[in-house]
């Protein structure tokens, strides 16, 4: 039971890209400190109980309104989402408590369901990109927790100001998912492309590309990757979280931290990645082949 593909490869390699050549400042990055209003679509991955014993993977698209409260101090963020589901007659309404670090027109934020929610203790990570005015926020989300995952894109209006033209959100493609079929430790190799944010300018984001190559052991639920941007290469070491067809990855390196989600399709898998610390963020896509 295991996804052909970890995503911990793609992280460290764009780490060794995002330091370097930033650009000087060319304007200020606003303030997000207020309310601000929209709607979330996505993908919902589970392990259902197939009445055996066993489980099955099942996937569905998840939908709904959103409402989130903003303060901004400096590069500190508190960022408190409150998400009402269409996908039923019966809207199911919940709200995430986020913080995380702001600066060059993007953000991170990390948080955990509260108890009171429908699916308490899921681990829960967002990324966001706003204009100038700013005026609109949008970003991705990932919830995580044992046998459930679900990938979330959003979008959000300030509620007293007119939305800008321009949509700064990546537009990510996953791969169709595969079976977990691979149960011995198999090598990886692929490679990424992104874009780094300095949350100590407001420059322009500095696209990135690296290599990817390792080692994953889908027992025991863990990769070693190792990322090279040219000359430089770096080792994350990784564990993983199962749910359906898709899985997140998290590891650290010093002081970075990295999440990968993704979905796998047999003979590789691709999906959305990042890095993060205090001073930025690395945004990326990938895609590796089983070796």
């Amino acid at each position: 039971m295991s996804y052909v593909i970890r995503w911990s490869t793609i992280a460290g390699v764009i780490l060794f890209a995002c330091t370097p050549s930033i650009q000087a400042a060319t304007s200020v990055s606003p303030s997000l400190t207020g309310s601000w209003s929209g709607s979330a679509t996505g993908t919902e991955y589970k392990d259902q109980d197939n009445g055996t014993g066993g489980t099955t993977p099942v996937s569905h698209k998840a939908s709904g309104n959103a409402v989130a409260s903003v303060t901004q101090t400096g590069n500190d963020l508190i960022f408190t989402l409150t998400i009402t589901s269409t996908n039923s007659s019966t809207p199911t309404t919940f709200t995430v408590p986020l913080t995380g670090k702001v600066g060059d027109f993007a953000f991170w934020a990390t948080g955990v369901e509260p108890a009171s929610d429908t699916d308490p203790a899921q681990q829960v990570f967002a990324s966001g990109h706003f204009d100038k005015k700013p005026s609109k926020i949008t970003g991705n989300m990932i919830f995580y927790k044992d046998h459930h995952v679900t990938d979330v894109a959003y979008t959000l209006k300030k509620t007293s100001s007119t939305p800008m033209v321009r949509d700064a959100r990546y537009a990510f493609v996953l791969p169709e998912a595969a079976p977990r079929d691979n149960n011995t430790p198999f090598n990886i190799a692929g490679s990424s492309t992104g874009k780094s944010f300095d949350f100590s300018t407001s420059a322009k984001a500095v696209s990135v590309k690296s290599t990817i190559s390792g080692m994953i052991d889908p027992v025991a639920k863990t990769a070693t990757v190792t990322n090279t941007v040219g000359s430089n290469a770096e080792t994350f070491n990784e564990t993983e979280i199962d749910g359906g067809k898709a899985f997140v990855f998290t590891g650290m390196s010093g002081s970075d931290s990295l999440l990968l989600f993704g979905v796998g399709t047999g003979t590789g898998g691709g999906g959305i990645g990042w890095i993060y610390n205090d001073g930025g963020m690395t945004e990326f896509k990938w895609s590796v082949k089983k070796q």
